[in-house]
């Protein structure tokens, strides 16, 4: 069952999730992400996804056994030739702080916020986090 997942990540982050999201489908190349457009009060810029992920692919972010398992298969040789980087994907997968209700989910400036959630905005407000204009 595919429910909708907003990722709140840290722009020293962005390169390490984006390799993820390749690996996981949620993207199709590793550059879909490339800056920050929200802000927390603290002023550190945030990239904000949201998107349709299945059990499988929320799995993938919080157990290690999965991404290490991507890692070993076929599949692995057509990620390495859209550039992927297995340690970046590593990296990401072990900053993800994941919330299956989106009234829990709690910011961490140098983690991947993600959570459930229909409607991300009111959590995203209630977190502190407002989108910048950028120039």
């Amino acid at each position: 069952m595919a429910q909708t997942v907003t990722n709140i990540v840290p722009v020293a982050l962005i390169e390490p999730a984006n390799h993820t999201f390749v690996v996981l489908g949620q993207a199709q190349q590793i550059d879909s992400i490339s800056d920050g457009r929200w802000q927390d009060s603290g002023s550190n810029l945030y990239a904000v996804t949201s998107g349709d992920w299945t059990d499988r692919d929320i799995a993938s972010v919080t157990s290690p056994a999965i991404i290490a398992a991507l890692a070993q298969s076929p599949r692995m040789v057509d990620f390495l030739e859209l550039g992927v980087d297995v340690a970046k994907v590593q990296a990401a997968q072990g900053s993800y702080m994941f919330y299956s209700d989106a009234a829990a989910a709690q910011l961490h400036p140098d983690k991947i916020t993600a959570f459930v959630s229909d409607d991300p905005l009111p959590a995203l407000a209630a977190m502190g986090l407002s989108a910048v204009e950028i120039v």
